[in-house]
């Protein structure tokens, strides 16, 4: 199966080492230069946080939340600074805010509460209180347009890399669910032209974003992109959404993009054939420091390439520069700094 192009490749890591070589004149070769990116999601302000020395000591260039960064089901709005003031007074996290930049996106526990999209009644004020959280400045492109959706273009040793990170609450459609034989509340699929997830004004962004060349792209949902067996929150709850968003892909890039998302309270990879032959991937990194063990049994779904990871973690990239060629090095990092996944070689 296609992993990537000749320009790219990927691999996921149990340990990944970068070793000084020495060549036969003694003089020790160079490290290569790499741009690293730390991420995560679902961090509870309420529960004991271990993780953020785990990821100080990898020293990221930059760290990304994926959503649910604080858990305050409500639409009280003091209630939400409260949480947020919380998260931020943790000392380790005030080290990791003044030496990397920080960049994120929302999902429903910080945006509004329980998987809630556009019906949520106080989308503005708290969009506001989350830019404050991410010290995003007054005049940055974010601040004017609705929603929190926001790119970064990054150059690193010439190497074009794009984070895409997209609102999937602001505009989202209603869920639709049902009752399953088990008595159990699931989602089900909405088929309804007029659902969306992105929302028009969100879509036209995206295009535009993938249609501007880059070496490495890296989309950031909230929500599983290419998982879609289990009963909860993903893209496959509007199977017409998922398939645009894959074709749009697919249609400007070329197989150098990859998705990462949150949510779930386990870390996992996924990788989806696309119609041109490349594959994409979809890594999940969840949860901080509130992990759900028994999810485990829920990811039956075939695209799943990787094995379960169900304590707290954090997902690990690492971009560099090999002669010609593009090196994206990806691990999930447990609190112990071993990574999760196995080594796989790509193939042409």
């Amino acid at each position: 199966m296609k992993f990537f192009t000749s320009q790219f490749r990927i691999f996921f890591l149990v340990f990944f080492f970068l070793f000084s070589l020495t060549p036969v004149n003694g003089k020790k070769k160079q490290p290569r230069p790499v741009f690293k990116i730390a991420f995560g999601s679902c961090l509870d302000q309420n529960l004991e946080i271990k993780i953020w020395n785990s990821v100080l000591t990898k020293n990221p260039n930059i760290w990304l939340w994926l959503g649910d960064n604080i858990y305050k089901d409500t639409v009280d709005m003091n209630e939400k600074q409260s949480a947020y003031e919380i998260q931020k007074a943790n000392p380790e996290y005030q080290i990791l805010r003044k030496k990397t930049k920080v960049l994120g996106i929302w999902d429903d526990h910080d945006f509004g509460y329980n998987d809630v999209g556009e019906e949520y009644p106080m989308k503005k004020e708290s969009k506001d209180l989350f830019l404050k959280f991410l010290d995003v400045p007054q005049n940055a492109e974010i601040r004017k347009h609705e929603g929190t959706y926001s790119v970064e273009n990054i150059i690193h040793e010439g190497i074009k890399i794009k984070l895409i990170l997209l609102d999937t609450r602001s505009f989202r459609s209603p869920l639709v669910s049902k009752i399953n034989e088990l008595g159990i509340k699931e989602y089900v699929a909405n088929y309804e032209k007029t659902a969306t997830i992105l929302g028009e004004g969100q879509w036209n962004w995206l295009e535009k974003q993938l249609n501007e060349k880059s070496d490495v792209i890296i989309i950031v949902s909230s929500i599983q992109v290419l998982n879609d067996s289990h009963r909860f929150e993903k893209w496959g709850n509007f199977p017409l959404e998922r398939e645009k968003l894959l074709a749009m892909i697919d249609r400007y890039t070329s197989g150098n993009a990859m998705f990462l998302s949150g949510d779930r309270h386990i870390a996992e990879i996924f990788q989806e054939k696309l119609k041109s032959g490349n594959t994409i991937l979809d890594i999940t990194s969840s949860s901080l420091n509130k992990p759900i063990p028994n999810r485990v049994q829920d990811d039956t779904d075939p695209r799943r390439i990787s094995s379960v990871y169900a304590k707290e973690n954090f997902g690990w990239i690492e971009i560099s520069k090999e002669k010609q060629s593009i090196a994206v090095d990806i691990s999930i990092q447990g609190i112990d700094e071993e990574a999760l996944h196995t080594r796989i070689n790509p193939k042409k």
